[in-house]
């Protein structure tokens, strides 16, 4: 071959090779030539501990990382091919950083991730996961941080998904600002003291299910068409505040459900357009701390509040229950033992038809939730059916006027509150439902025309 020849091919193969460059740096330091190009398994191997190795271009590699580095991508992109994980992590202290990180495998026996973190005190920030099994998976990964990425699992059934965010055995790690859509579940499993704050969760089944697992805080979060917005299962003082529960419709679509979990705290949080807002199943589990649930706003959902009997040990207080198909579900017996007006205030009830003589803001009898065709449907739940028909408003009717037929009370909150108060955190949220939007504006309405009709009857009172 002619030395032009020569050239030429060598020009082609220059063009056809990726552009892709991998540059390693100690911390600090200038860019290190002697790193070869284009591989990161090699820039790894060479980079200094505590280091930074810096990536570009198109890489179909699946890597191992051993080293406590940095790996920060600069328009860099990781692809699997369709195989394994992409990125595992053994090494404590490795900081993953700005990466598009895309293509696992699709085998669920081995759990194929875009990353998988085995080690303490890793940080997965701003990347893009996309087209992957399972998302970010901790498994013995104390104290590491998994923020502001987007995450979106592979279009598959939903059975044959993998979880969006798995933290397993990874206490005191904190989960924030993520984006996450279409996984199976998010899990916080065996890891106390985890953070998660701040993530929108939307389309997937469990938007987030706790499991053995104390002492977690769940602040601000959004989990949007989920089958089941949250389940808090076997964890005992999980803290939830401002976080928002919406349009969970399945037919077990719970905004929030909590089971044999001691020491829940739930504060100012919405559940709206869910089939069911709240559920309760043995919690707090035996006499092992009280329950508190403050502030919440749990409108517009089929049923707002779904107890079994044996929940027991909780504080219901300055709750918003409005306009649910069924403001309160009741399974199993008589409830019993959960005070509904700690410090002498309970709760708004959009269906209350009480008075507030003294104008105090709580109403002067107590509200008695206690409806004939609740108890009806229970034992026959074909009856249903006729829920909005004229015949039920007539069994109602008929039980408020005649004694005879006036059944059980299902709970009874002795100082009902005559005004809703909506946090004003939530106002922004009413695009998440018309419903929520129609519900908030007429308990809004409502509360301005109960403050002027007391403040007139107070007037006349006084003449």
């Amino acid at each position: 071959m002619s030395r032009a020849s020569r050239l030429v091919c060598a020009l082609i193969a220059a063009l056809l090779v990726p552009a892709a460059v991998v540059f390693a740096r100690g911390a600090g330091r200038a860019e290190d030539p002697s790193v070869p190009q284009g591989s990161i398994e090699a820039a790894l191997a060479q980079a200094p501990v505590g280091g930074a190795v810096t990536v570009r271009g198109v890489h179909h590699e699946r890597i191992v990382i051993r080293r406590s580095v940095i790996v920060r991508c600069e328009g860099a992109t990781l692809d699997g091919g369709g195989r394994g994980t992409v990125i595992t992590v053994v090494a404590p202290d490795v900081t993953i950083d700005g990466c598009v990180v895309r293509n696992s495998g699709d085998e669920l026996v081995f759990e194929d991730s875009g990353i998988f973190v085995a080690a303490p005190r890793a940080r997965i920030v701003r990347n893009a996961i996309e087209d992957v099994l399972f998302g970010v998976y901790l498994k013995g990964a104390p104290g590491s941080v998994i923020e502001d990425n987007t995450i979106r699992g592979r279009a598959l059934e939903l059975s044959m998904r993998g979880d969006s965010v798995k933290v397993f055995n990874s206490p005191e790690s904190r989960v924030a600002r993520n984006r996450i859509d279409g996984g199976r579940d998010f899990l916080i499993w065996y890891s106390d003291d985890v953070t998660i704050d701040q993530n929108v969760v939307v389309h997937g089944r469990y938007g987030l299910h706790f499991m053995n697992s104390h002492g977690d805080v769940l602040t601000r979060n959004r989990f949007v068409d989920d089958a089941i917005g949250s389940y808090v299962m076997y964890s005992d003082h999980i803290r939830l505040v401002e976080n928002v529960f919406a349009r969970s419709r399945t037919i077990s679509g719970f905004g929030l459900a909590i089971k044999e979990s001691n020491g829940t705290v739930a504060l100012r949080n919405l559940f709206v357009d869910n089939s069911v807002g709240l559920y309760l199943d043995d919690s707090p589990y035996g006499d092992s701390g009280w329950g508190e649930f403050r502030g919440n706003v749990v409108a517009g959902n089929g049923v707002g509040i779904w107890l079994l009997s044996n929940v027991r040990h909780n504080r219901f207080g300055g709750n918003v229950f409005a306009d649910n198909v069924e403001q309160v579900r009741v399974d199993g017996g008589i409830l019993a033992g959960n005070e509904w007006a700690p410090e002498g205030r309970g709760n708004y009830w959009s269906d209350y038809a009480g008075f507030d003589a003294n104008g105090d803001g709580v109403g002067d009898v107590p509200n008695r939730v206690e409806k004939n065709f609740e108890q009806l449907a229970e034992t026959h739940p074909e009856a249903r059916i006729l829920r909005y028909s004229p015949a039920v408003n007539a069994l109602d009717f008929a039980a408020s006027a005649l004694p005879i037929f006036a059944p059980r009370p299902v709970l009874q909150d002795p100082a009902p509150l005559m005004h809703a108060a909506i946090p004003p955190a939530f106002v922004r949220h009413d695009r998440l439902s018309p419903a929520f939007a129609g519900i908030a504006a007429a308990l809004m309405v409502t509360g301005a025309l109960t403050s002027f009709a007391g403040a007139r009857r107070r007037r006349g009172w006084r003449r």
